[in-house]
């Protein structure tokens, strides 16, 4: 089985400990299956510290994106195994989702898309108006087929 997971939310909503709950599940169902976790945050840590700077965060998006692809080369390449790739991101970018959600499934992936609204308090200490912000932005840009998570 092979699988595409997003998770979109604004800052503070859950998207690592939600990822990390799918992927729980799929190794409980897949013990030796692959697992790809990206997220722009992964490549924003440096010696166990967050440093986030506007070049920075460009520098880890690109990172992140090359990892999505050799992920999707890895699952096509190895059709056998059980694969999964969950991108837990803001997600604000809809024609980039599209992207990643036609790839998968060209390659006959089974695509679940999450949009989480929980508030809890984020742990890069992200301004209140901006969470306020990217919050509004995600609810006025819906992707078809979104499951919500309050």
């Amino acid at each position: 089985m092979h699988k595409l997971i997003i998770i979109r939310g604004h800052s503070g909503s859950g998207k690592t400990t939600f990822a990390l709950k799918k992927i729980a599940e799929f190794k409980r169902q897949y013990p030796v299956g692959h697992v790809f976790h990206i997220e722009n945050d992964h490549y924003l840590i440096e010696n166990d510290k967050y440093i986030w700077t506007e070049q920075r965060f460009r520098q880890a998006r690109l990172q992140a994106q090359k990892t999505i692809y050799r992920a999707f080369r890895f699952c096509r390449k190895h059709n056998a195994p059980d694969c999964l790739i969950v991108i837990s991101n803001v997600g604000v970018n809809k024609q980039e989702i599209q992207c990643f959600v036609h790839q998968a499934e060209k390659q006959n992936m089974q695509v679940e898309i999450y949009r989480l609204r929980h508030f809890y308090p984020n742990t890069h200490h992200v301004p209140e108006d901006t969470v306020m912000s990217m919050y509004r932005h995600l609810c006025a840009n819906p992707i078809e087929g979104e499951i919500i998570i309050d």
